[in-house]
């Protein structure tokens, strides 16, 4: 941390326009919420600094929308790993790509590529 003391106040935010205080933020900066990502996913962040990554969130919108894709994009990198490509499609795609960029027989031009 960066050694500054702060009242631990939350504040409804009626507007999100305007970037909350260190204090509604509970110490934590978003930088620090960036670093912390992984320990508090793991378990390892300590009870402090649970606490504090927790109240950081509930008053920061924008935090809490990057810790929600942080924490889902290993599920959506299975997902998308999983899917198999159907032998039509990748047929399709090969050879549109060969046709795009492999030199025709006829010109022996490498430069043909568009």
């Amino acid at each position: 941390m960066d050694g500054r003391v702060y009242s631990t106040k939350s504040a409804f935010r009626e507007s999100n326009d305007v970037k909350p205080s260190d204090d509604e933020l509970g110490f934590l900066s978003c930088r620090e919420i960036v670093d912390y990502c992984l320990d508090f996913l793991s378990g390892s962040l300590p009870n402090r600094e649970k606490q504090l990554f927790s109240a950081h969130l509930r008053n920061c919108p924008d935090c809490m929308r990057f810790f929600e894709t942080y924490r889902k994009t290993p599920e959506v990198s299975r997902e998308a790993l999983a899917l198999r490509m159907p032998d039509r499609v990748r047929v399709a795609v090969r050879d549109f790509l060969r046709e795009r960029y492999e030199p025709s027989p006829a010109s022996g031009d490498s430069s043909s590529r568009r």
